[in-house]
């Protein structure tokens, strides 16, 4: 495992991101905080506003169906097994763990949870959360308990795909005894496999994983973070849920705006993981130079310092790196004072990379203040373009709650409305992302909504014997495909059928209006082999 080490102190608390599309598949997770009053929903809602059903399966068997529709959000109860364990017997094997939810249009999907002092939600990025590259992101630990550790969960979409994990530091111990220089395994669909490091084992496992290099032969869906963990330099006993579901390299940018949570950034809770992807990758912070270069899996620490109150207590900061990097947000659920703990409501968030192809709209996300039955204090950020017009649930946002500028970044502005609850939309002139911070207690939680699928990339659903597509997101206002540089006539939809073209390299050319045409980079697509139909009599 490759680090940069630093002498920052750091953070803690929730959030969510997620992405509307038609696939969403969640990788399981390893607890070694245990499982008392643990429960779990899965929370679906769509802008679709023809009822449309939902099946949810684990282990390709279907657990239910739903149907869903604009102003009729979803909440499904989970069975706890589907998605975190505490059997050891579980971990370093194929397991029948992890959820798959489809629907025939696209919807949002999340996963959030809540168990005896914490909370956190996983959230779906639909078909950009799939990938066949990743780089690990958990925690920098800082405080060492049997309850701390940092967790790997991937989940195979199809069969006979193999994983190598790599790239961490070969003397961390995992969880179950064993110390190696990589982890191989193969899986099919629906399979998953877990691994973890508890931090009291080795000193090499605080920071160990973090960085790790995931690659497989096939699209995976993988959930990183630490259950539980500690982050801070100013707080070694207090912890929580930290955890995320990860996007490939390729869907990763160079450009990002965070929005503070609700922590107050002298106790170091509100600060960011920037993890490498490339070699000689450097970092700016608000315009300014950090004069620090990153290899690829190696990571910094921003200090929350770096913050800046553009008015009325809205801190907001700008990162830009040379190269694609992760951008993990670590906040607070709420602000911590002499009679309340900020230390004990941390979580993590994975940030979207800025970019003209974000949608106009986030449309709707629904239970935006809640987890089961329970309620939480909740404030909504907004990131759009500067010079955008922009509304909340179709009315105007107050001039106390923004637009605020980005320094370094005049390109973009934030907004944050407090005390949001229900069902929400926000709609923009132009490219827009929001997402939610909210806590209260023992429990902070938050999450962005939108902007993973805003770099172009090509897409597999379906199987040879369902049908196969090849797809990008819709959101785009034109788009034309060719096969091996060639157009091919008529294909201008945002999918395709490779069956109807033949084997080859597809590309696909993206335009939206007061944006830029991009090409993706080549799907290389292998024919189905023919299914026989063969009658015998037995």
């Amino acid at each position: 495992m490759k680090k940069f080490l630093l002498t920052i102190c750091t953070f803690l608390c929730l959030f969510f991101n997620a992405q509307l599309d038609t696939d969403h598949w969640f990788a399981p997770m390893a607890s070694k905080a245990g499982s008392s009053g643990l429960s779990g929903y899965l929370y679906l809602s769509t802008n679709e506003t023809t009822p449309f059903p939902v099946q949810v399966f684990n282990n390709n068997t279907l657990f239910t169906t739903v149907q869903v529709s604009k102003g009729n959000p979803v909440q499904v109860s989970i069975p706890n097994d589907f998605l975190i364990t505490t059997n050891q017997a579980l971990l370093f094997a194929p397991n029948s763990m992890g959820m798959y939810v489809k629907g025939t249009k696209k919807f949002f999907a999340n996963y959030r949870f809540s168990l005896q002092n914490h909370a956190e939600i996983i959230t779906s990025k639909g078909l950009a959360g799939l990938g066949t590259k990743f780089y690990a992101g958990v925690i920098p630990i800082t405080g060492i308990a049997n309850y701390v550790n940092s967790t790997i969960g991937i989940t195979a979409t199809e069969d006979n795909t193999s994983v190598v994990i790599s790239g961490y530091n070969p003397n961390v111990i995992f969880s179950d005894g064993s110390s190696s220089a990589t982890k191989t395994f193969t899986l099919n669909k629906g399979q998953s496999y877990i691994l973890d490091a508890v931090s009291s084992d080795s000193q090499y496992n605080l920071a160990g994983l973090v960085g790790a290099k995931i690659e497989s032969t096939k699209p995976i869906s993988v959930t990183n973070g630490n259950f539980n963990g500690i982050y801070t330099n100013q707080n070694f006993t207090n912890n929580d849920v930290l955890m995320d579901q990860a996007v490939p390299v390729d869907r990763l940018g160079k450009d990002f705006v965070l929005v503070k949570g609700n922590g107050n950034i002298t106790y170091q809770m509100e600060t960011a993981l920037l993890i490498a992807t490339e070699d000689n990758t450097q970092i700016t912070l608000n315009g300014v130079s950090t004069g620090i270069t990153l290899n690829a899996g190696q990571y910094f620490m921003v200090p929350s310092s770096n913050y800046i109150n553009q008015g009325n207590g809205n801190y907001n900061m700008g990162i830009s790196t040379t190269k694609n990097v992760y951008v993990y947000q670590l906040l607070a659920g709420i602000t911590g004072s002499s009679s309340v703990n900020e230390y004990a409501t941390g979580g993590m968030n994975f940030i979207p990379p800025l970019s003209c192809f974000m949608p106009n709209k986030v449309d709707e996300i629904g239970f935006i203040n809640q987890i089961g039955a329970q309620t939480y204090n909740t404030k909504l950020n907004i990131i759009t373009q500067t010079g955008a017009t922009v509304t909340f649930n179709n009315n105007p946002i107050a001039a106390a709650n923004g637009p605020y500028p980005v320094t370094g970044n005049p390109n973009w502005v934030t907004y944050s409305i407090p005390n949001v609850s229900g069902t929400v939309t926000v709609s923009s002139t132009k490219s827009v992302t929001a997402g939610i911070a909210a806590g209260s207690g023992a429990v902070g939680y938050g999450g962005y909504f939108a902007g993973f699928s805003s770099v172009p990339v090509i897409s597999k659903t379906g199987d040879c014997y369902l049908g196969v597509l090849l797809q990008v997101d819709n959101t785009y206002d034109s788009y034309q495909w060719y096969l091996n540089g060639n157009i091919i006539p008529g294909a201008t939809s945002y999918s395709i059928n490779p069956e109807l073209y033949g084997a080859g390299s597809y590309t696909c050319l993206v335009t939206k209006t007061n944006c830029e045409s991009k090409l993706t980079t080549a799907y290389n697509y292998t024919l189905c082999p023919p299914i026989t139909t063969t009658t015998y009599n037995i």
